[in-house]
């Protein structure tokens, strides 16, 4: 790889984190700003560490601080909406037609302009004018299970399915979808419902919020991007490997 056909993500993106990259898998600020284009406004999520994920406490001044939400319990009351394939998904969660994305298939394919050209595939997508999904509402009382128990084989069972992968649907201030995330490697014994609430609803969990997942797993966790500056932060700043990233060809034209 040239490292001259990577985009210079470095004089693109302004924000304080991507001054050091040594540091991989940080959360995406508040506001991402990209040169020459509008400042994508995210919701605020706060970050909860991973299993196993060490995390570096600063020094804080004493002060007084007032609680901030709810604590969580063990209750979980959603909608959880059921897809089979990923053209059915992408038609839900977007407001317009999409005709092609780009599987990212190497880094350097990038140029200046954000275009993606050789060693990237071309996919059509096959929008159906409604798209299909099974949605159930579902609650799990905090009563009836312990704090630890996975949930994964429950849905699966009320759905007919042997398996199931969550998605992440992140979108931005005003409610358009930014991307989405098909968990596929999350262990199916870590989706309890403490999990499900601090990782994978966004920005937070809410009672009776539609939750989505797709039937069966992949080999990788897929990452679908409707906005080329999360794109580029990402790029720079979150360890995409092994992930498959597609990319909605007309978020990058804008």
């Amino acid at each position: 790889m040239k490292a001259q056909s990577k985009i210079e993500i470095n004089n693109l993106i302004h924000h304080e984190r991507v001054a050091n990259n040594n540091n991989k898998n940080k959360i995406p600020p508040t506001v991402i700003r990209v040169s020459d284009l509008e400042p994508l406004r995210l919701a605020k999520k706060k970050h909860y560490a991973l299993p196993g994920e060490s995390r570096i406490v600063g020094k804080k001044k004493a002060s007084r601080s007032k609680t901030q939400g709810r604590p969580f319990n063990d209750s979980l009351n959603a909608r959880f909406l059921f897809f089979n394939t990923i053209d059915d998904l992408i038609a839900d969660v977007m407001n317009y037609k999409v005709s092609y994305i780009t599987h990212v298939t190497n880094m350097g394919s990038f140029k200046h302009d954000g275009i993606m050209v050789t060693n990237s595939q071309q996919l059509k997508v096959k929008m159906p004018q409604c798209p299909s999904y099974e949605i159930k509402p579902i609650e799990f009382e905090k009563d009836s299970r312990l704090a630890t128990d996975s949930i994964h084989d429950d849905l699966c069972g009320f759905f007919n399915t042997r398996n199931m992968s969550f998605v992440k649907i992140i979108r931005n201030n005003k409610g358009q979808l930014v991307k989405f995330e098909i968990l596929s490697q999350v262990r199916k014994e870590a989706l309890t419902v403490n999990y499900i609430k601090k990782f994978i609803t966004y920005p937070r969990y809410k009672s009776k919020m539609k939750i989505y997942l797709m039937n069966g797993s992949f080999d990788s966790d897929i990452w679908f991007y409707n906005d080329f500056r999360m794109l580029l932060w990402d790029l720079e700043n979150v360890d995409i490997t092994g992930k498959k990233l597609l990319v909605n060809n007309t978020a990058l034209k804008r």
